[in-house]
């Protein structure tokens, strides 16, 4: 007996609550990752995040390196993080490829949003804010704790 395999397209529908209408967001109403971002499952074992799937379906291919922004998000009161119900978003209309560091600066959790560190309670203003070559931003000062708490540590296994 052969085995007839679904295409990924079809299965994938299956997956994605649309009856809000063209223009609401699609909910993804399978697994989500500890983030809260949907995970569709290929046949081969792989899997990918729900969003980027959905926007490769209607569009383009996602460009190299590039993140697939939820555009529905964007200047919501919603505080984002795993909880955040536009991370299960599947309607291609409010997904856009961008930058990483453009995401992040759209993202209500990024840190020009914050004005004081989660970790500590520094501000996070001037110099204290640290930005890496891939546009994520940390706290600087928290950063210099944990490089003397790991010098710290290595000095002692060394002795």
């Amino acid at each position: 007996m052969t085995r007839t395999v679904t295409p990924a397209p079809v299965r994938f529908a299956r997956h994605v609550d649309t009856s809000g209408g063209p223009d609401a967001c699609h909910p993804w109403t399978r697994a989500l990752n500890a983030d809260g971002y949907g995970v569709f499952a290929l046949v081969d074992g792989r899997t990918v995040l729900a969003h980027r799937f959905a926007w490769e379906l209607e569009n383009d291919p996602v460009p190299e390196g590039a993140h697939v922004d939820h555009v529905c998000h964007n200047g919501t009161g919603c505080p984002g993080g795993p909880t955040c119900p536009h991370r299960r978003c599947c309607n291609g209309r409010h997904l856009e490829p961008t930058t990483p560091a453009d995401n992040n600066d759209r993202s209500h959790n990024a840190l020009q949003h914050r004005t004081h560190c989660a970790r500590e309670g520094h501000a996070l203003s001037g110099g204290n804010v640290y930005v890496d070559r891939r546009g994520n931003r940390s706290c600087r000062e928290c950063r210099r704790a944990a490089w003397r708490r790991s010098a710290a540590k290595r000095a002692g296994a060394s002795s």
